[in-house]
This record gives C-alpha cells, structure tokens and sequence, in this order.
C-alpha cells in the first residue's frame, strides 16, 4: 500500500523553503503533499520503501504505524533527507527512530554522508548504503 499524503506531525521535521511551485502564475512555497512512501507487509514484518522523505522520516513512519496498526518496522530503504539536518535533528531523529526496532536501514543519496556516519554508529550492522543495482532481501 502507499502512505497517501504524510502529515507533519512533530516540531522538528519541517519543510525546507527551497522548493517551490507554480499555481496559476504565481510561484509559491510547494508543501510536498506528494511525498509519499511504499509499505510492503512481508514475512519478517513492515518494510517502508521512502522516496526523499522530504516530509520527514519521522513522519512517515509515524504515519505508516497508525495506517497499519503496526508500531514495529522491520526494513527502511531510501532516502532519509538529513543531508543538511543539524546535530540537535540527527539526535532527535536517532531517538525516534529507535523505537521502530528497525533491523534494516538503507539509506539513499539525499541522507547524506554525516546522516549515514551517525546512524551506523547508532545502529551497528544494519545500516548500509542503498545504491542504483543494490539488492536487497528483506
């Protein structure tokens, strides 16, 4: 299933003023309601496959527990979005993502390189980078 438009939740996932769109001949700030994320339902449990988590990783996951009744996510696999986050952000990130009892977390090109020095360090072993031809056993 999809996660639909994610909703922004907490007080540290905002968005960034760098992207816009065009309504009718105006430019205005694009709130990314499009962001959305894939959920597979698999043997060893959810995997949540992101695009650029532009909305807030946090917030997708968050949003894909109450869509599936399920606060424990097995596998994430994409892009976090953290490639400018502030060390007060990664930490707050960390702790979120702890709580899902992640076992596996991919990460894509917009995570960045500090983002992924740090996960790996909070999360031994599962932590590695998700490049174009990877595969993946979830």
């Amino acid at each position: 299933m999809t996660t639909g438009e994610i909703p922004l939740k907490n007080d540290f996932e905002g968005l960034e003023s760098v992207f816009y769109i065009k309504k009718e001949n105006e430019v205005v700030a694009d709130t990314l309601t499009d962001d959305q994320a894939v959920i597979l339902d698999t043997e060893k449990g959810l995997t949540v496959l992101l695009g650029c988590s532009h909305r807030g990783v946090i917030n997708t996951l968050n949003h894909v527990a109450k869509l599936t009744g399920k606060k424990s996510i097995h596998a994430v696999l994409g892009g976090l979005h953290l490639g400018k986050a502030s060390d007060a952000k990664l930490s707050k990130i960390m702790d979120h993502l702890r709580g899902f009892g992640l076992e596996k977390i991919g990460v894509g090109h917009c995570t960045g390189t500090r983002a992924f020095v740090a996960l790996s360090n909070e999360f031994p072993n599962r932590v590695f980078l998700n490049t174009v031809g990877n595969v993946v056993s979830v």
